[in-house]
């Protein structure tokens, strides 16, 4: 056989076994052709435009890190990164069929976001961020709102005014449920850490009237059933280095 070109005699069969394959999609209208899983109900409530499942604009350019700040900068593995998957099962029917359009536009982002009407249809008018200057703190409004966003919980993870992971997460139909696969690059995986503690939020939980999951952001909604983490090394290094590779 030949790869790129060039014969191959050697082969992994027998080293390696592919156990497990997530597949997916993310993009306007491409979760509204594919709602007729478990998990959404079946009045098939996903916008039209929307290009996710909970109905809203994911991954605003400036709610994302650089590639350079997720680029390991020093030791073996300097110019590689790291990186996160979780598998995420989505539980939409109290998301469409009981909360309003303003409950869900102040989990998703935030309390003042639903209360000035800031997020029109899917959330395309915010631009290339969903705004977050433009609310108060988290605190504050799990105090004075008593519903936190989630957008307002992980923007307490910044370093220098920028989210310190990059998300390429996606939306998947796998073992015919509403999924979410949710992928991430970081220079190191206490950055995921950090990032998924904001979002958790149970610091707020226990300071104010929110409860650990309702009105915490969109926590009530999903369900984590795995999660990896991965060392992603630089190309130079990326065909089986050695566990400790030389400088």
């Amino acid at each position: 056989e030949k790869l790129n070109g060039v014969d191959i005699d050697a082969s992994l069969t027998g080293v390696f076994e592919r156990i497990d394959r997530r597949t997916g999609f993310v993009g306007d209208g491409l979760p509204a052709d594919n709602q007729g899983v478990q998990g959404i109900p079946d009045s098939e409530p996903v916008p039209d435009d929307s290009p996710m499942y909970m109905g809203f604009k994911s991954g605003f350019d400036k709610n994302q890190a650089t590639e350079d700040g997720v680029t390991i900068d020093a030791g073996p593995f300097a110019g590689g990164t790291t990186q996160q998957i979780s598998t995420i099962k989505l539980h939409l029917d109290q998301w469409y069929d009981q909360d309003s359009r303003s409950q869900r536009v102040g989990k998703m982002f935030c309390p003042a976001h639903a209360e000035s009407g800031a997020v029109e249809g899917v959330g395309d008018n915010l631009g290339d961020s969903s705004k977050m200057d433009d609310c108060p703190p988290a605190e504050t409004a799990a105090r004075e709102s008593g519903l936190v966003g989630h957008s307002q919980k992980v923007a307490r993870a910044r370093e220098n005014d920028r989210p310190i992971i990059l998300r390429r997460d996606f939306d998947s139909t796998d073992g015919e449920e509403a999924t979410l696969h949710f992928l991430s690059l970081q220079q190191t995986i206490g950055d995921f850490t950090d990032t998924r503690e904001s979002m958790t939020g149970t610091d707020l939980a226990e300071e104010s009237a929110l409860g650990r999951k309702n009105n915490n952001g969109i926590l009530q909604y999903m369900s984590v059933t795995r999660r990896g983490n991965y060392l992603l090394p630089p190309r130079g290094r990326r065909a089986l280095p050695a566990a400790v590779p030389r400088q």
